[in-house]
Formats: C-alpha cells, sequence, structure tokens
C-alpha cells in the first residue's frame, strides 16, 4: 500500500532557503524526510535541491545587498496608511558599504617619536639640536 503523497508548499521552501534555513530544517518543518525533499524537488521543480538553494541564497543576498544600500542613501516610501515616509542616509552604513565595496578604510594616524637629532648646515655648523622629534603621518584613504 503506498502512501498519501505530502503537498509540498515550494513558495514557503523558497522563503524558508532564501533566509538560510538547512534542508534538513525545512523538511522538519513540513513533517517530511530530508530525503523526500531532495527527491521531490527533482521531480516538482526538474532541478536538484542543492540548485534551488543556491539559486534562493543567491536571490536573498542580493536583497540584502540592496536593503544596505538603501540605507546607506536614504529612501522615499509610501506606507500602508498613505503616509510618504523618508528615511535619512545612514553614516555608519555608508562607511561599512564604502570599505566592503570600494576599498575604503578609517583614517590610521601614525606618531613617531625620534630623540637627539642634529641639523647641520653644509659647514657642519649646529643648526638645529633637540632631544626629541614628534612626526605624525596623517594618511588619508
Amino acid at each position: 500500500m503506498s502512501r498519501k503523497k505530502v503537498q509540498i508548499d515550494w513558495q514557503l521552501v523558497n522563503e524558508m532557503l532564501e533566509a538560510h534555513n538547512s534542508g534538513a530544517d525545512i523538511a522538519r518543518h513540513l513533517g517530511i524526510h530530508p530525503v523526500t525533499l531532495y527527491e521531490r524537488c527533482r521531480k516538482d521543480n526538474k532541478t536538484t535541491f542543492e540548485d534551488l538553494l543556491h539559486k534562493c541564497r543567491a536571490q536573498s543576498m542580493h536583497k540584502l545587498r540592496c536593503a544596505q544600500i538603501e540605507c546607506a542613501l536614504g529612501t522615499t516610501y509610501v506606507n500602508e496608511h498613505g503616509k510618504t515616509v523618508t528615511v535619512l542616509p545612514n553614516v555608519e552604513m555608508l562607511k561599512f558599504l564604502g570599505k566592503q565595496y570600494l576599498g575604503q578604510t578609517d583614517k590610521v594616524e601614525s606618531k613617531h617619536t625620534i630623540s637627539g637629532y642634529i641639523i647641520e648646515d653644509e659647514d657642519g655648523k649646529v643648526i638645529e639640536d633637540t632631544t626629541t622629534l614628534e612626526l605624525q603621518d596623517d594618511n588619508e584613504d
């Protein structure tokens, strides 16, 4: 006697994959064995579960990048009450994205102290004699 075929909500599966759930977690949520999920993916979607997983994760990463950029640059939208909402740019997100995608870095300041130097002219006459010199390097990337 064969078992009743379980209905799989593939939209839910895609959403769970985008949320970075594992195949085992999704199968557990659906009340089926992971192997059943993988086999049904091949039959119902004509693709492997691994390919579906990579596609959904790529969509998730794209959405996340878009949300980060929108957060960094600010946006305006109409909410569910019909009111226009303006979200101001987020400076910290701008800095983060600049570092991640543009190779930018924080300003690095380094100070060096050199002790006991003497500056002489061409004839060997001492122009300046000091015991310490503080150098500051203001690199800006």
